[in-house]
């Protein structure tokens, strides 16, 4: 439920598909992403990133600026 104070985790794999979008917001991240999966070829990349937008709706916009999207391949 949306703002239950449930927080949803990300999986390294899909913090790694948010970290090519821009993260300053949640709901231009969730615009971002429905733009890009109408022209994704992928369908595994398609549900994946489906996944995410639903995570992405179902979370306060706290509860996403306590999230990371820092990617395992962004870090040194």
């Amino acid at each position: 439920m949306k703002g239950d104070g449930f927080i949803m985790r990300f999986t390294p794999e899909e913090k790694t598909i948010i970290s090519f979008y821009n993260t300053s917001s949640r709901q231009l991240l969730i615009s971002e992403m429905e733009t890009a999966v109408e022209h994704i070829q992928d369908a595994e990349l398609i549900k994946r990133t489906q996944l995410i937008i639903n995570k992405l709706t179902f979370m306060t916009d706290d509860e996403f600026e306590l999230e990371s999207f820092v990617s395992d391949f962004d870090t040194d």
